[in-house]
Order: C-alpha cells, then sequence, then structure tokens
C-alpha cells in the first residue's frame, strides 16, 4: 500500500480524501505540504520536515484505511 517512496501526487490521485490528511500537517510544518513537496516521495518530504518517517507513513497509512477505503468491499 503506502511506504517511504510513494509519492504525493500518487497517493492523492488513488485517494482523493489523504488530501484532508495532508492539510492536517499544513499548520504543524508552517507551509502548505501539497504545495510544496507534490512530485516528492514522503522520504524526500520527512527528511526536509524533520518528520519522523515510519510515523509518517504508518499515520497516512491508518487514515487511508479508516476514511478511503470503508466503502470497498474485500
Amino acid at each position: 500500500m503506502i511506504n517511504k517512496d510513494s509519492i504525493i501526487l500518487d497517493i492523492v490521485e488513488k485517494y482523493p480524501e489523504s488530501e484532508k490528511f495532508f492539510n492536517e500537517y499544513n499548520d504543524l510544518i508552517g507551509k502548505c505540504l501539497m504545495c510544496s513537496y507534490l512530485f516528492e516521495s514522503l522520504d524526500e518530504i520527512a527528511k526536509k520536515e524533520e518528520i519522523e518517517i515510519n510515523e509518517f507513513v504508518m499515520q497516512l497509512d491508518s487514515f487511508i484505511k479508516k476514511n478511503c477505503l470503508e466503502d470497498i468491499s474485500l
């Protein structure tokens, strides 16, 4: 699913609701995360913004499972 090499644009394209997750980080980093890093990997963003990558990926993955996949039948 989501990993440290995932690109924000690809994530938002596949899971449009994930935009809400990224918007929550705007206040934390002091800028629009999607505006600044749309074409970068989660790992690149984490390094530049001093975000712990494993936690970042885990939180995003959890958000997607909860908010983006609930209507999909397995």
